[in-house]
């Protein structure tokens, strides 16, 4: 394995040491005062499945990954499907994290990005067919990131608005948020691209 593959191998698996804390503490305590709030980030009726969910699957993903790029076992299979459930939930699970926070303090992405990290790695990982280009992910991440802040933060203007009983802002921050986030794994997975082991 070469450093740079090293380098990235030691950041993803202690990504997904920091994400698995994360997730666990959510697990033990669904109140999320640590993110100044008295909200759950998922209602009790799903939140143990999904989170425990979650877990598993970072468990699951981290072994077989592991096992699979240094070709002791071929669990490939269970790798992709794991990473696969992992993604999906994670799709509803950072939906709640949008509806929590607002990002008007540095606090907020710090708690974001750490519960976040290793998606870049698991899209990077599952990613992989020779007809994807996956280096011009960076064009399309960095015009709906620029495009996006741009908008927001100097032609957006917010009115008092309500669509199916939900504030039109929340609606409109809501999409700002996947917009900038969509763009940014883009980014990452054309960085992580560029060179990283080839399974």
């Amino acid at each position: 394995m070469h450093m740079k593959d090293k380098t990235i191998f030691y950041i993803k698996y202690l990504s997904f040491i920091i994400a698995f804390l994360g997730f666990l503490s959510l697990l033990l305590n669904p109140r999320t005062q640590y993110f100044n709030s008295n909200h759950e980030v998922i209602y009790d009726c799903g939140r143990i499945l999904m989170l425990s969910g979650v877990l598993i699957c970072l468990i699951i993903i981290a072994v077989s990954g592991y096992f699979t790029q240094t070709e002791k076992y071929n669990l490939k299979n269970i790798f992709t499907l794991s990473c696969l459930i992992y993604l999906v939930i994670m799709i509803y699970v950072i939906h709640r994290f949008f509806h929590i926070f607002w990002f008007e303090h540095t606090v907020d992405f710090i708690i974001f990005v750490l519960h976040v990290l290793p998606v870049p790695f698991i899209i990077n990982d599952i990613v992989k067919p020779e007809y994807i280009k996956t280096k011009t992910f960076i064009f399309t991440g960095l015009f709906l990131v620029i495009t996006t802040t741009l908008y927001f933060r100097y032609f957006y203007i917010s009115y008092e608005d309500y669509w199916n009983g939900i504030a039109i802002i929340v609606i409109h921050y809501l999409i700002r948020d996947w917009l900038f986030l969509t763009g940014t794994l883009l980014i990452l997975v054309s960085l992580l691209s560029i060179k990283t082991h080839e399974r």
